[in-house]
């Protein structure tokens, strides 16, 4: 017998290791259990959260009108013309023929009004045009009668710099 088990020990010695490598554990270690907070240092820390002042950063992108006056507003100027300024810089007139909660707008027969000092005013024909809410500065109706009577082969005017966020 002890022959027998020497030589199953000397092949055992022989055949490869399988499994993880030397030095590595067999087992994977359990995660620790979640931290349980009392009630009281829980709610603690809500109550200062919500207390705390808001980034500026993270709100710039709301407007200091809520969305309710912003809908009723917008819901007066549908099929009127209206003009819209933009964060870049444009300044884009036509129908107001829709909008949406984060007002991205839908204009129809739109067009361009590309201002410059050296000639009149340009007007790019765009026809249907969507924008996006968050590219939108101003939002105005147009007096359609004041501007078929302005010609603006003669207005003379700077362009529009792009909003910069800094």
């Amino acid at each position: 017998r002890s022959r027998d088990a020497a030589h199953l020990q000397q092949q055992h010695r022989r055949l490869p290791r399988v499994g993880p490598p030397r030095g590595y554990p067999r087992r994977r270690a359990r995660p620790a259990p979640p931290v349980v907070l009392p009630r009281r240092v829980e709610s603690e820390r809500r109550r200062r959260w919500h207390a705390r002042p808001p980034h500026p950063a993270c709100h710039a992108h709301r407007s200091p009108v809520p969305r309710a006056a912003m809908a009723a507003t917008l819901k007066e100027l549908l099929n009127k013309p209206v003009s819209i300024v933009t964060c870049d810089g444009r300044s884009l007139v036509g129908q107001l023929r829709g909008f949406d909660q984060v007002t991205n707008v839908i204009l129809d027969e739109c067009h361009e009004r590309v201002y410059s000092l050296d000639a009149g005013v340009e007007q790019v024909v765009l026809g249907l045009y969507i924008i996006r809410g968050d590219n939108i500065a101003i939002i105005g109706e147009l007096d359609a009668d004041r501007d078929a009577k302005t010609d603006l082969s003669t207005v003379r005017a700077e362009p529009i710099k792009p909003v910069v966020h800094s």
